[in-house]
């Protein structure tokens, strides 16, 4: 009796080869198969049909295929031909299963013919006799044959394959829907896998599931989906993946090579589970989208996540490798390094999103860890906690690169003191040292506040900018509620740092200036409801603070006389901003020339008004005043009083 009819190829047929068995070995079936497929193809295209297998016993069967030449061979070859419509070789469900009997062989190999479809199938390795190791599926293009366009995988589940899809070479109009990827207790922990492959261009991923059963730190590396392509001058472009998620591989997507090229990548509505890296971006990458995207970290509490949830370049990388990136409203938490981290790189932006409850002591939500530039933050939630995670020590975190903006950003509730250990937190870290200078950041409009959800407030500075960091400008944010000790701005030993419109109430101290920082300027900052003070200075070096309320403002009286003939300015007096000052002639002391800034006043009495230092260190910056009185050589003072302006 004949299963085929006209279009359609059914490979149980006795015509072909004696047609596909249940019981037959993996040789025979193999044999039967490639001879339906040949006959679909010499008739010009059509209907490949395997019909499930046989479940009167209660389970599923499967038809078992060998590869002929052993290892490192094809089982099944698409055979070129002049197709003029589709080969669609398909099952009926999860009754048509493909047992792979030949360990580090390819179940299917597609190198010549364009518009080939797999649908309703299952292929599984024989994990019962360690075959573990080959490809399910090999789209993989011949040098200059220009065919390799149009493969479709459509309801396909693949057990136990260490490669179950390649798109290798130049694979181009490929898409996978509504696949599952799955690897039972039973696969090696040793062995290194990789799901799917993609090395060309014009490839989709859809609604597609890969799952690993545990990654951990003891295990061979694992990837979900690696892109790129290692081949010198080639590129891998235009590549969509989305509502797919991916489970605990070490890496759920690794981006980019050594050589090749990646560029146009879209990725959203992703969502991966990962005791490693989520997202790893390395070589050359351009021009790539993550939209709506989830990583998290370990949710099994006795596993540790071994990396960031989101990595991008590497140390030593120039950053033009590395070329636009955005990231829009994703999430990342639950990584014991940070949510994201960015190391070299270019035009990288990150709008809106949650980057919580990484890292513990020395985590970020987001840090920016290498020379990487041209990096924009904008409404992003970095706050310490995330559900009944361990808060994250800093909510972004800034120990290099430049050009760097941020706007709208929430970093409160950063730091534990709790069982897990203490480490206070600090809502913006920017922080230099001898190999790494940050330069160049804007914040504005940051949120950085000690309480948030139900932790108590753990933060020791609002923000933090210290180490040599330079070219950082403060704008507009909140940095109020610090732990007892903390500050709601600290600075120490920077250089060129100007914050303006932020309140700093609430706090031990307002602000912080300590370790000869240089050009340091504060304009038009709330002050008030410190609970010791405004200001906390030792050794500030240059600094400026004026029309400031709870500083400015507050009348502060200075006694204290300067040596006659000496050149003063506010800071005689540790003070920071303008000063008024008054002076007459004593009993013993007459006045006998008042200077400001230098030019004599031809008076030896009245009240004068000095700007205060102006930040830019120079000695004749803002105003100064000498007051020569009394005669010999260590003259008694004058009458003289300052106030603080």
């Amino acid at each position: 009796m004949s299963y085929t009819e006209p279009g359609i190829y059914n490979a149980l047929d006795s015509v072909y080869m004696d047609g596909m068995t249940l019981a037959n070995t993996g040789a025979d079936n193999q044999a039967a198969l490639q001879a339906t497929i040949q006959a679909a193809v010499n008739a010009g295209g059509g209907i490949v049909l395997i019909p499930a297998t046989d479940m009167s016993y209660g389970y599923q069967g499967f038809y078992k295929i060998a590869a002929a030449g052993g290892s490192g061979t094809a089982a099944i070859t698409i055979p070129p031909g002049d197709m003029t419509e589709p080969l669609v070789i398909c099952g009926t469900g999860n009754g048509t299963a493909l047992l792979m009997e030949t360990n580090g062989a390819t179940l299917f190999d597609v190198t010549a013919n364009p518009w080939v479809t797999f649908q309703d199938l299952t292929i599984t390795y024989d994990h019962d006799a360690s075959d573990y190791t080959g490809t399910a599926f090999n789209f993989n293009s011949t040098a200059g044959s220009g065919t390799n366009a149009g493969y479709r995988l459509f309801r396909v589940n693949t057990m136990d394959c260490q490669y179950p899809v390649v798109f290798n070479g130049n694979p181009c109009i490929a898409s996978m829907l509504e696949c599952a990827i799955q690897y039972s207790g039973k696969y090696p922990t040793n062995l290194a896998v990789t799901a799917i492959s993609i090395s060309g261009t014009q490839v989709t991923i859809d609604q597609c599931t890969m799952l690993f059963p545990g990654a951990a730190a003891d295990t061979a590396a694992t990837i979900g989906i690696s892109i790129g392509n290692s081949v010198a001058g080639t590129t891998t472009g235009d590549v969509t993946i989305k509502n797919t998620y991916i489970g605990t591989f070490q890496t759920g997507i690794s981006i980019g090579s050594s050589v090749g090229n990646v560029q146009t990548l879209m990725v959203s509505n992703l969502n991966i589970t990962t005791p490693g890296y989520g997202v790893s971006v390395q070589g050359t990458v351009s021009d790539a989208s993550f939209v709506n995207c989830v990583f998290q970290g370990p949710t099994n509490p006795l596993v540790e996540s071994e990396g960031s949830g989101i990595l991008i370049g590497a140390v030593g990388s120039p950053n033009d490798q590395i070329d636009t990136l955005r990231f829009r409203s994703c999430t990342a938490t639950g990584f014991s390094g940070n949510g994201m981290e960015i190391v070299s790189g270019q035009n990288i932006q990150v709008t809106g999103g949650i980057y919580a409850g990484n890292g513990s002591a020395g985590g970020a939500g987001i840090a920016i860890t290498g020379p990487a530039t041209e990096i924009q933050l904008d409404g992003v939630s970095c706050i310490g906690p995330s559900k009944a995670s361990t808060p994250q020590q800093y909510g972004i975190a800034i120990t290099a690169g430049h050009d760097i903006q941020i706007t709208g950003a929430n970093c409160s509730g950063t730091g534990s003191s709790g069982e897990a250990g203490s480490y206070p937190g600090i809502g913006i870290y920017i922080e230099g040292s001898e190999s790494a200078t940050p330069s160049d950041v804007r914040i504005v409009g940051a949120i950085c506040v000690g309480d948030v959800l139900t932790n108590p407030s753990e933060q020791l500075y609002g923000i933090s900018v210290s180490g040599g960091a330079t070219d950082v400008c403060i704008q507009w944010c909140t940095l109020t509620g610090s732990m007892s000790g903390g500050y709601g701005l600290n600075i120490a030993g920077a250089k060129s740092v100007f914050a303006s419109n932020c309140d700093l109430t609430e706090n031990t101290y307002g602000m912080a200036v300590t370790d000869n920082c240089e050009y340091i300027y504060v304009d038009s900052c709330n002050f008030n409801g410190s609970t010791t003070g405004a200001l906390y200075a030792s050794s500030p070096g240059t600094l400026q603070i004026i029309n400031s309320s709870g500083y400015n403002d507050q009348g502060a009286v200075f006694t204290g006389v300067p040596a006659s003939g000496s050149q003063f300015d506010s800071n005689f007096f540790d003070y920071y901003g303008p000063i008024a000052f008054y002076v007459t002639s004593g009993p013993l002391s007459p006045v006998t020339q008042i200077k400001i800034d230098g030019t004599i006043t031809h008076l030896v009495s009245g009240g004068f008004t000095l700007s205060a230092p102006a930040p830019n260190g120079s000695s004749y910056a803002g105003e100064t005043a000498a007051i020569s009185y009394g005669t010999g050589v260590s003259p008694p003072p004058p009458y003289f009083l300052a106030v603080g302006k």
